[in-house]
């Protein structure tokens, strides 16, 4: 008899400032700004390499129908970190001095866009995909490619990674 894969997530990681996993100041991010994550340590042992995303954003003004948040990983093995962003939660053009976000994010690992939906600054903005990350240590990067800044309370802008990893049945 054959045997089933089944997915077993497990507990999120979370990224934010609301008593989140791993600090990333996502609140009143300005129209145009990045913001880079402190740096997760995934640990040395085996562990998920499929995961789930989510995320959810607010803004402080009418967002513009149709831009987007755009949400980003820099990996890293200890050593070279994709885009050179440092361990610790900053802006992105503070820790670079080197360029617009636009340009940096170029050197990172695209995770996907949450697409404002509605011209509506109460409306919570949500999407989620799924990523692979192998290496041992990760940060988010936040690109509020829009016009409008984000929300000022912290538990209405997160990012969740979940480990999903295969589990053999």
């Amino acid at each position: 008899m054959a045997n089933k894969i089944y997915v077993n997530q497990e507990a999120a990681v979370t990224f934010g400032t609301n008593t989140d996993t791993v600090t990333c100041t996502i609140k009143n991010l300005a129209a145009g700004a990045g913001r880079v994550s402190a740096q997760l340590d995934r640990g040395a042992g085996a562990r998920a390499e499929e995961f789930e995303w989510r995320a959810k954003f607010t803004f402080a003004t009418t967002p513009v129908v149709g831009e987007a948040i755009d949400l980003y990983l820099s990996p890293s093995d200890g050593s070279i970190q994709d885009g050179d962003l440092g361990t610790s939660d900053a802006d992105v053009d503070g820790v670079l001095g080197k360029g617009a976000v636009a340009d940096v994010v170029k050197n990172l690992y695209y995770l996907g866009s949450v697409v404002v939906q509605k011209a509506d600054a109460t409306q919570s903005m949500k999407a989620g995909g799924r990523c692979r990350i192998a290496s041992r240590y990760v940060s988010l990067v936040v690109h509020n490619n829009t016009a409008d800044a984000l929300g000022t309370v912290d538990a209405d802008q997160q990012v969740r990674l979940i480990p999903s990893p295969a589990e053999m049945q």
